[in-house]
């Protein structure tokens, strides 16, 4: 009896992949879900759309403003700080020709 339980339910499982697999290669060509669809009308279509990449246009344009800003923070910082290590090694070239 044991056979025939096992040979059913490996037939049942064979059948379900076969049911996938096929259900997977006609889903290109049926098409179940709806497109979807703006909730705008037409004449708002371009306004919105433009008004859309205008303000994304200028959100990155603050940000790279701000990130210049930041770029030349950053090289005065290093221009100092190259500045006071001359004078370090200045110094420290002082005080090792008088320890001499």
């Amino acid at each position: 009896m044991k056979t025939v339980q096992s040979r059913l339910y490996t037939n049942v499982i064979l059948t379900v992949i076969a049911l996938s697999l096929a259900a997977i290669a006609f889903r290109p060509f049926v098409s179940v879900s709806t497109p979807a669809q703006a909730q705008i009308s037409m004449g708002q279509v371009g306004s919105a759309t433009e008004q859309r990449a205008r303000s994304g246009d200028e959100k990155v344009a603050a940000a790279t403003e701000s990130v210049a800003t930041a770029n030349k923070d950053i090289a005065a910082a290093i221009r100092e700080a190259a500045k006071a290590q001359t004078a370090m090694a200045a110094a420290l070239e002082k005080l090792s020709k008088a320890g001499n």
